[in-house]
């Protein structure tokens, strides 16, 4: 088993690649005491062949992880980074090192999943919109703040409001009759309109439909109010890593046979055209 993680602002997931297969791991919320959340999450896990992490959560905690993670099952946690080209995308990016890695991730997913034109919105702590031809092509992106972050500047900055209970939960049609509603429904609509005109235009521009794909913790909000044909994709990241994982020789099951002297090996799958590397499997029968 290999087990991915994904250490966004506000939320640490994770999903397992058994077998090459993706499997769905969990999500908690991100504390102030980060081995907690650790333990938390994966103490009951089994140890992992291998670990691959994409975090924007900042070096501190990202050494905290991989300490954890080298005590708890003795592992190098691989961090993945953005690159100028791999996995049969190009970064538009004219400093490729800035696009985030969880976007690069996202992008290698889409392109891996789906034929033709895609735009991936993100809806996290920020929306991040991502243009992606069918040749892999990245031509950008944009960001804007997220629904929490759009809402909290508004008590923050607007006069009357600070004091205003902010319940997103809330249904709301499209006209709110109270403040409270009308944020809400604002900050919604805000995000779908921009959704909408960016697939719009690159279909126009394109010339050929754009699909929209959908993911990060706020999708589910968004997803009903747009009118554009949208795919929820909650896994895309962990399928852009899951193509790294299977492509870096660490998802390949292990093939079995016997040496001459009768000793079991295992034979450790490597990169393609090069030879495998074999591991002495001793075991004790009664």
């Amino acid at each position: 088993m290999i087990l991915l993680i994904d250490a966004g602002n506000s939320r640490l997931k994770w999903a397992c690649l058994q077998v090459k297969k993706l499997q769905p791991g969990g999500a908690v919320a991100r504390s102030a005491a980060p081995t907690r959340d650790f333990a938390s999450a994966w103490d009951a896990l089994e140890a992992p062949e291998a670990v691959f992490v994409t975090s924007v959560a900042g070096e501190k905690f990202d050494k905290t992880l991989a300490n954890w993670i080298k005590r708890k099952w003795k592992r190098e946690p691989e961090f993945l980074a953005t690159r100028a080209k791999g996995f049969g995308v190009t970064n538009a990016y004219r400093e490729p090192e800035r696009l985030g890695a969880d976007r690069w991730l996202a992008l290698i997913g889409a392109h891996d999943a789906w034929d033709g034109p895609v735009c991936i919105v993100d809806c996290g702590t920020a929306v991040t919109l991502d243009a992606l031809r069918g040749d892999g092509s990245h031509e950008g992106g944009l960001i804007v703040p997220g629904l929490a972050l759009m809402r909290d500047s508004l008590k923050e900055r607007a006069s009357g409001i600070d004091a205003i209970s902010l319940n997103p939960e809330a249904r709301t049609g499209l006209l709110a009759t109270d403040t409270g509603n009308a944020i809400i429904a604002g900050s919604l609509y805000s995000l779908v309109a921009l959704i909408e005109r960016v697939v719009g235009d690159l279909s126009l521009e394109w010339k050929e439909p754009v699909q929209c794909l959908v993911t990060g913790g706020d999708a589910e909000q968004i997803l009903p109010l747009l009118s554009v044909k949208a795919e929820h994709c909650p896994d895309l990241i962990f399928t852009g890593m899951a193509v790294i994982a299977r492509q870096s020789g660490a998802a390949q099951p292990a093939a079995r046979g016997r040496e001459k002297d009768g000793h079991e090996m295992e034979y450790l799958s490597a990169d393609p055209g090069q030879p495998a590397v074999a591991r002495l499997v001793v075991s004790a029968h009664g």
